[in-house]
């Protein structure tokens, strides 16, 4: 649970054209200077046996498994880590088709998402930790919007793709904070000793609960008004 970025990618092109396209992106990456950054691998019609191999590629796989009923032939994807506190983000290109079309094209995909939100966390750099990471990854998925033949779709929950206002998204990212601070107090007066999470590791956690557990019950006092009888 917590503020997230969702993208998905399709891309009709040939597997020279479907690497160049994550190299662009993968570059594009490197200039945001997130703090890891793992090399654009290519994975070639992997063998029934690993139809679902290990780290990202067998997300990418399982998360598509309900969509597509070829196994995977082929894929180019990086890795990067934004930065402290947010999730990893796997980007790339994959394909499920045996045969090319017309000039040798394929129908790629992608889709992912990255977590974001507790990279606001003071330990981490607070705000500016946060606006670095989320920004970073719009500056991504701007780019591959510019590459002809791309479709990108984006939803993000803080609404900045939509926006594009820094105030709005920093006013944003606070009120998830309390938000989640606020539930997750809840959630651990019933449970004791059995709820975890990062935003229960804030070391403003206390006032983030506060301030959510206001801003609740100021919205039901607004809502309980309107149904009142004059």
């Amino acid at each position: 649970m917590g503020l997230t970025i969702h993208f998905e990618f399709k891309f009709q092109g040939t597997s020279a054209a479907a690497l160049t396209v994550v190299e662009t992106l993968f570059a594009t990456a490197e200039q945001q200077k997130f703090p890891t950054l793992l090399e654009v691998t290519t994975v070639l019609d992997p063998p029934p046996d690993e139809e679902y191999p290990g780290g990202f590629i067998g997300i990418f796989s399982i998360r598509y498994l309900h969509k597509i009923k070829t196994p995977l032939r082929e894929l180019h994807a990086f890795v990067t880590d934004p930065g402290e506190g947010s999730e990893s983000a796997e980007i790339g290109l994959a394909r499920f088709d045996e045969q090319p079309g017309a000039n040798g094209e394929y129908s790629w995909f992608w889709n992912g998402f990255c977590k974001t939100q507790y990279a606001s966390d003071p330990r981490h750099g607070g705000i500016e930790n946060f606006l670095r990471c989320h920004l970073g990854l719009v500056a991504i998925f701007d780019r591959a919007g510019q590459i002809p033949g791309m479709q990108v779709r984006v939803v993000d929950e803080s609404d900045y793709w939509d926006h594009r206002d820094l105030d709005k998204l920093v006013q944003q990212i606070n009120r998830w904070n309390q938000m989640i601070a606020a539930f997750a107090g809840k959630l651990k007066d019933h449970l004791p000793g059995q709820v975890t999470g990062p935003i229960l590791e804030n070391p403003r956690f206390e006032h983030l609960e506060a301030e959510g557990v206001r801003e609740w019950e100021s919205w039901n006092d607004g809502n309980d008004n309107e149904t009142k009888p004059a």
